[in-house]
Parts: structure tokens; C-alpha cells; sequence
């Protein structure tokens, strides 16, 4: 790595401790001085780094609205890093309060909506935001709560039973994946008892009854471990799945 490289690293650092304006006064610029790089190069190499990086947020914006929770989050995760700098952290804290209200209308209409199809994409949305994790996924769950609590019981049984139905079903890959067949059958088919129809639980559950024996043959199983993967593998844990995918070939 070379001096100027070494020094940008140095600089990210002591920006998250809230020192470089000390550092670069006091510190850095004797050093690139003496690098041969002068102060008025760094503060142009500043510039052009303020202008890529609200470059790059431009560019990953419309992952924010895609509609795929899991990728909202992860590249509001990635955006609020790029802009986390004094000139940037104004758009940073305007685009988090762009997105956390834009989930917030969308799981407030599934919410009313109180159909089974639309809950379960509220669940989608709170299990990205758990997933994912950081200060937007946080604070969007703390608000998620105190709405929730306002359903009627009818709504949060519904959303009780979803969840536990994702848990089970996530429960069946899992012992799917570990060579526990019978487990994994009464896993998918509990998943199916807590939501009928609950994606392709009652196929996968089906398929495994009527393959037990042939699951003990490596080969059976990778055609049948092969066909999950790609048949029935509608709104399934997409981790899970990829293992699934990796033990079929």
C-alpha cells in the first residue's frame, strides 16, 4: 500500500473519532508535505472523494425501492457508510428518514388490510430488517412494535401463526440440510398446519413422504434435494436454498 493510500485509511479512521480536523492541521499535512503530495492536492483529492461518493449514492438509490426488503436494507446499510462524513450526513439522515417512512407506509397498509398474503409481507419486511440489522432496520423495528400493537387479536393471531410458520418451514431446511428426513417432514408439515398453503411447504412434505426410502441413495437424493431447489423453492430461505443447490450437484 502506498504512503497516500496508507494516510486515506488513517484519515476514515479518525473521522469516525471526530479528531481530523485536528489530525489534518496538526498532523497530516506536515506528513504529506514531506510526502511530496502538497495541501491543496489533498484538499482537491477531498473534494473529488465527497463528489464519488454522493455519486455512488446516486447510483444505489433505486435498490431502495425495488421492492425487495433484503436488498433495501443491505444497500441503506452500504449508503449511510458512503455518506457518513460532515458534508454528507445531512442526505445521509434525510435518506433514512425517506426509506424507514416509506416501510412504514407499506406495512401499515398490509397491516389494515389484514389478509394473509399481506401480513406475510409485513413478516417479510421485519424478518429483512432483523436479518440485516443497522440504525434504520433498528429504529424501523421499534416503530414496527408499537404499530403491531395496536392490531386487533384476529391480526396478531394471523401474524403469530406466520411466524411460526417461517420458523418451521426455515426449521425443515434445516434438518433437510442435516440428513434428519422424518424431522424435516413433520417440520414442512407443521408449517402447512400453521398457514395452509404456506409456500411450498405441502409439496416439499409430499415429495419426502413419497421419496423417503430413496433419500438413504446419494443420487436419489441429489435429484430430489435438485428439484426442491428449483421447483418448489417459491419465497423459501434463499441461504437455505442455495445449500440445497450445492448438495444436488
Amino acid at each position: 500500500m502506498s504512503t497516500i493510500d496508507e494516510l486515506s485509511v488513517r484519515i476514515g479512521k479518525l473521522e469516525k473519532q471526530s479528531i481530523v480536523r485536528f489530525a489534518v492541521e496538526i498532523i497530516l499535512v506536515p506528513i504529506l508535505l514531506i510526502a511530496g503530495k502538497s495541501y491543496a492536492d489533498y484538499s482537491a483529492d477531498r473534494a473529488k472523494e465527497e463528489f464519488q461518493r454522493i455519486e455512488l449514492a446516486q447510483k444505489m438509490m433505486p435498490d431502495l425501492f425495488k421492492g425487495d426488503p433484503y436488498e433495501a436494507f443491505a444497500s441503506e446499510r452500504l449508503l449511510s457508510s458512503a455518506l457518513d462524513t460532515p458534508k454528507n450526513r445531512k442526505v445521509r439522515d434525510e435518506l433514512r428518514m425517506i426509506v424507514k417512512e416509506s416501510f412504514l407506509r407499506r406495512v401499515e397498509s398490509y397491516l389494515k388490510s389484514g389478509e394473509t398474503k399481506d401480513l406475510e409481507e409485513a413478516e417479510r419486511i421485519v424478518s429483512a430488517a432483523k436479518m440485516v440489522g443497522g440504525y434504520l432496520a433498528d429504529d424501523f423495528l421499534k416503530l414496527y412494535a408499537e404499530k403491531k400493537a395496536e392490531q386487533p387479536p384476529q391480526v396478531l393471531q394471523k401474524l403469530d401463526n406466520l411466524s411460526s410458520a417461517a420458523d418451521l418451514e426455515k426449521l425443515g431446511f434445516q434438518n433437510l440440510l442435516a440428513g434428519k428426513y422424518d424431522d424435516a417432514i413433520a417440520a414442512f408439515e407443521g408449517a402447512n398446519g400453521k398457514v395452509s398453503r404456506y409456500h411450498s411447504v405441502e409439496e416439499i412434505a409430499a415429495l419426502l413422504k413419497a421419496e423417503r426410502n430413496s433419500l438413504q441413495n446419494i443420487e436419489a437424493r441429489k435429484r430430489i434435494f435438485n428439484r426442491i431447489a428449483t421447483e418448489y423453492s417459491w419465497k423459501a430461505p434463499p441461504d437455505l436454498i442455495a445449500q440445497l443447490k450445492e448438495l444436488s450437484r
